[in-house]
């Protein structure tokens, strides 16, 4: 049995799907398939009852889950401390975007590390704030960007800046957007995000506070997807400001200036592994980068009022 078994099987337990640990894994689900069939055929147990919602742990695979974990956990701790006696940082960094990696500097970033790294390779996938937190948590990136609170103990932060977020609409409703109340915006169709996405957050509270209630039409965690369907005419939704900026001078979108709405953005990691020379490097590039350092208190301002909270 190897430890990509066991990442297969903790997958596969955790989504109770296999597509979604295919996707998690990046590989097919007749792999995924293989695996879980190599590692019951090898143990001599079913660890999982196959019905029409899903893969269902047994009481066997159940009680050997937490062992996968801790085996899984163990080998993180050798190959951190193989790191610190080599002094040295190889191997491949898995990190997750959650926005455009132009404005996230990921390519200073890159650049910074290869200079100094020069056999470390990197792995990158885009995907929500909440899940890039869970992800983190779970061990199964090294670091990630994401936009406002830390919730889990285990994972620590570093903000890099305190974001501005506008709400933006199809530039064909430029005259209505510079007028519109808080009123007529909600009667206005939206693209909303899901609750993986802080934006959804920042709205949701707005508009309760207003009493009132967006029209929902469509949902979408991707920026490019919503600034896509905006554009097209299908609704409004709330953009990062540079990006809205730069598609409004180009006519794609029009921004509600009455407003912005402040988020911040953080890079974070597991706290475990402060001492991991990858953390480290990546930590130091990222200061140097964005000037920042690495004890920041988090702050999310909403309707023009700052809420804070001290990373964790």
């Amino acid at each position: 049995m190897e430890l990509y078994h066991l990442k297969t099987f903790l997958s596969v337990a955790e989504t109770g799907n296999l597509t979604k640990a295919a996707q998690q894994l990046f590989t097919s689900q007749p792999a995924i398939s293989a695996h879980i069939k190599a590692i019951e055929e090898e143990l001599g147990i079913a660890l999982f009852s196959r019905n029409a919602k899903g893969m269902i742990l047994t009481k066997e695979g159940a009680m050997l889950k937490d062992e996968a974990s801790k085996v899984l956990e163990s080998f993180g701790c050798f190959i951190q401390k193989a790191r610190q006696v080599k002094k040295q940082v190889t191997g491949e960094a898995r990190i997750a975007v959650n926005s455009d990696p132009e404005f996230l500097r990921l390519h200073d970033l890159f650049k910074s590390m290869k200079s100094s790294c020069p056999d470390l390779k990197f792995n990158v996938t885009k995907s929500t704030s909440g899940e890039i937190l869970d992800d983190i948590k779970a061990g199964k990136i090294d670091g990630g960007f994401a936009y406002g609170k830390n919730p889990h103990p285990e994972v620590k932060v570093m903000e890099l800046q305190t974001s501005s977020v506008v709400i933006v609409g199809p530039f064909s409703l430029s005259g209505e957007l510079d007028k519109a109340s808080w009123q007529e915006l909600a009667c206005m169709p939206w693209i909303l995000q899901s609750i993986y996405c802080p934006f959804n957050t920042i709205l949701k509270e707005i508009f309760e506070k207003q009493g009132l209630k967006p029209l929902k039409v469509a949902i979408s965690d991707d920026e490019d997807t919503m600034l896509t369907l905006s554009s097209a005419g299908i609704g409004l939704t709330l953009m990062e400001e540079t990006r809205a900026r730069k598609s409004a001078k180009s006519c794609e979108v029009a921004i509600w200036n009455k407003e912005t709405f402040g988020i911040p953005l953080l890079f974070a990691y597991q706290r475990s592994r402060q001492s991991d020379p990858l953390i480290q490097a990546m930590l130091e590039n990222l200061e140097r980068i964005w000037n920042r350092s690495g004890d920041n208190e988090v702050y999310i301002q909403t309707d023009n009022k700052n809420y804070s909270g001290t990373e964790s």
